[in-house]
């Protein structure tokens, strides 16, 4: 059992002090972050990346966020019974792969592919 109130459990004022405020409950927590992610405001671009919008974002990627809950909406996010997950992934790293690049995940593209597409960038840079 998880007690939401730390003066309700601690053994001292002086820790339940220390607990009050900055301690949530963990389904409180879950529920904010649940929250955060239907709202766009934490976007996952691989499997094992997400992007927020409480960091800056990196020099020249000011636009991609904006890009990318464009894309999921477009796939019905967040109604998940009209939500297209696999089109959306796809849709994600399409777009990652022709603005920005490096974010994108090759992870999922055979290895000819990662070849050319490594090479397309190389040259894309200089």
């Amino acid at each position: 059992m998880v007690d939401d109130d730390p003066y309700d459990y601690c053994e001292n004022e002086q820790e339940a002090k220390w607990r009050d405020g900055a301690c949530w409950a963990i389904s409180d927590f879950f529920k904010t972050l649940k929250e955060q992610f239907r709202e766009l405001s934490f976007i996952p671009i691989s499997t094992d990346e997400v992007i927020g919008h409480y960091g800056r974002d990196r020099p020249g990627e000011e636009d991609m966020r904006p890009m990318l809950q464009n894309i999921y909406r477009e796939h019905g996010w967040p109604n998940l019974d009209q939500y297209r997950k696999d089109e959306c992934l796809k849709a994600v790293q399409k777009a990652l792969v022709e603005h920005y690049p490096d974010r994108a995940d090759y992870s999922h593209l055979n290895e000819e592919a990662k070849y050319l597409d490594a090479r397309k960038h190389a040259a894309h840079v200089k």
